[in-house]
């Protein structure tokens, strides 16, 4: 099964990111822990897509695609800026870090997913998850 959205760089699309979420949980029928893990990981790419990736511009588009294979769900969400290192991200756990008011999407993708890639110079994020474990 494959799905594809692609929305404007407006965070008032995000409903649409959560209603895509809720048909893939149907579909793997899942819910609680994992669908939350999910919601937030798919919330969190595509919010930095829209607002440090196309910074706003409505003229440029987020795509997200997600296929479950095998016992894996593969998500990708990507942007049309300018992209960025992934490795140049603070640590927001670190001491001079934890105060500051952002900077924990990417901590937290790291942590929900099972994999994570930022590829094309950052511009597209690659996470899979594993199907089992999203069952559990």
């Amino acid at each position: 099964m494959m799905y594809a959205l692609e929305i404007s760089s407006n965070l008032e699309e995000m409903e649409r990111v959560e209603e895509l979420v809720e048909t893939i949980a149907m579909e793997l029928k899942i819910d609680g822990i994992p669908y939350s893990n999910l919601l937030v990981t798919l919330v969190e790419a595509t919010t930095n897509a829209i607002i440090h990736g196309n910074k706003y511009d409505l003229s440029k588009i987020v795509k997200i695609t997600a296929k479950i294979e095998e016992n894996l769900l593969l998500v990708s969400v990507q942007d049309e800026g300018f992209g960025f290192d992934a490795l140049a991200i603070p640590d927001p756990t670190a001491l001079v870090n934890r105060d500051k008011p952002h900077g924990r999407g990417i901590f937290l993708m790291r942590k929900l997913t099972d994999n994570i890639e930022f590829n094309d110079n950052g511009r597209r994020i690659d996470m899979t998850f594993n199907f089992q474990r999203l069952k559990h």
